[in-house]
């Protein structure tokens, strides 16, 4: 049973995926490290900032401002609802490559 709020569209990220991520996180880290890993993790599953602030142990809205913003313009990430940026469930996942 999903206990989480959130939609699990692709999978749920196991307990193992987010300890082996999370584990090469230093107290300190720059801001590209944090953006690669932010990265890696949306590809597993879209995630919200609020998520990716519990997971990373930093501030959501730090994230946001300085990171997301960032990644998304750089198309490196992708916003689940497109359309609707400032919407309630907004996520973000990794943009799918087309041919």
């Amino acid at each position: 049973m999903n206990k989480s709020k959130y939609p699990m569209n692709k999978k749920q990220i196991s307990d193992e995926q987010l300890a082996a991520i999370v584990k090469e996180l230093p107290k300190k880290i720059t801001k590209e490290k944090l953006a690669e890993i932010i990265c890696r993790l949306c590809a597993i599953r879209p995630l919200s900032k609020e998520e990716l602030g519990h997971y990373l142990r930093r501030n959501p809205d730090y994230l946001f401002k300085r990171i997301l913003g960032d990644l998304i313009a750089e198309n490196k990430l992708a916003y689940l609802y497109p359309n609707m940026p400032k919407h309630r469930k907004q996520a973000y996942r990794t943009p799918t490559k087309t041919s």
